[in-house]
């Protein structure tokens, strides 16, 4: 095939070597910024497709091109036709249309191709479209770092919430046993407020409230 030949399906214009699907304005021209990028298995299927074009092409020399040896199941094929049909926008299904019994073919329109400076400018073109995904991976990683920072951020936030409890707890806890527990029954009080005697095993203490300390002779 010619590099330069314009290789049309409906509104597109379909680049072989960069598996670029090129919408046309109305002069015929290349909308680069709305390109769409065709999967392997998408570029695999049109080129089966185009080869054989406008001849149909059956179901098993189809999967066999696209799939190999790889085992399928019997709704891949479907699944991909429909797919590839959405990405061409392919809705009544006048580009790719299915032989009932058969298989399918692609209708297509090859144009002769534009001067070769114009073409290399394409290619320049097409190659800053290719290192968008790259960019895109770049700012899916630094979005994926921002959530495990927040995660992160997160964890420590509960493990200091669970801290908080549990001392909220053991505090509520002494101070029930504070309030439920019962005065010791062998005090008596003295002259000085600041002194009690204290019975302790039968002996008589002195209990010093303002030092907290009890002295038994």
């Amino acid at each position: 095939m010619n590099e330069t030949e314009r290789i049309i399906l409906g509104r597109f214009r379909w680049d072989r070597l960069t598996q670029y699907l090129y919408p046309q304005d109305q002069d015929g021209n290349d909308v680069i910024e709305d390109a769409k990028r065709l999967t392997n298995k998408q570029q695999a299927l049109i080129e089966c497709l185009y080869n054989a074009a406008p001849e149909k092409v059956t179901r098993d020399d189809i999967t066999l091109y696209v799939w190999g040896s790889e085992h399928i199941s019997q709704e891949s094929l479907p699944q991909l036709i429909n797919r590839t049909r959405q990405v061409l926008e392919d809705s009544d299904k006048t580009l790719i249309s299915n032989v009932p019994g058969v298989g399918y073919s692609l209708a297509c329109e090859t144009l002769a191709g534009q001067e070769e400076e114009t073409h290399q400018e394409m290619r320049e073109l097409t190659e800053v479209l290719n290192e968008r995904p790259v960019v895109e991976d770049q700012a899916s990683n630094g979005i994926a770092w921002i959530r495990l920072a927040i995660v992160a951020v997160l964890a420590v936030i509960s493990v200091i919430n669970i801290k908080h409890f549990v001392e909220a707890y053991q505090f509520k806890k002494g101070f029930i046993e504070t309030r439920l527990a019962v005065p010791y029954p062998h005090i008596e009080k003295t002259e000085d407020e600041n002194k009690l005697i204290v019975t302790v095993e039968g002996k008589e203490c002195i209990y010093e409230k303002d030092v907290e300390i009890i002295n038994c002779p």
